[in-house]
């Protein structure tokens, strides 16, 4: 466990956390997604999932979970793909959202050449904060882009 503090702000990398714990962080961010998750999945098998195969990037305030990367590590292909990236609304606008990726960077293992992730097309601000940091547009898919960084 690596813990680190950047300002106020407590984070913690390369986690596994139970069932419980990634879907109350999953009810937490529902709606700062847009679409919502539970529009997209079934919050209860995205937990599940995530439990079980992704490790989380955590930035906590006061103990309380306020931005979070969820990713799976890909070996045999050598790539990163984030599946779930938010920051809390109240906190966006601190760094919080480039100390999660430069983490994710930072402790990504060595045999991760690529990071890889879905955005919703309507998604104007994540898409322009991935561009800043170095994704390029790879694939359209029916609702979402595919992006790609070299790492």
């Amino acid at each position: 466990m690596v813990v680190e503090i950047i300002g106020m702000f407590n984070f913690l990398s390369r986690q596994k956390l139970p069932y419980s714990e990634v879907l109350s962080i999953l009810h937490r961010f529902n709606n700062q997604f847009n679409p919502s998750l539970e529009e997209e999945c079934s919050l209860d098998k995205y937990a599940k999932k995530i439990s079980e195969k992704a490790l989380l990037e955590l930035c906590f305030d006061k103990g309380v979970v306020i931005g979070y990367i969820a990713y799976y590590e890909n070996y045999k292909d050598h790539y990163c793909f984030i599946t779930s990236f938010a920051v809390d609304s109240a906190y966006r606008k601190q760094g919080i959202a480039q100390s999660l990726f430069s983490n994710l960077l930072h402790n990504c293992n060595n045999e991760i050449s690529e990071i890889l992730l879905e955005v919703a097309k309507t998604n104007f601000a994540a898409i322009s904060f991935y561009t800043k940091m170095g994704f390029i547009h790879v694939e359209n898919r029916e609702k979402k882009y595919l992006l790609k960084r070299k790492i």
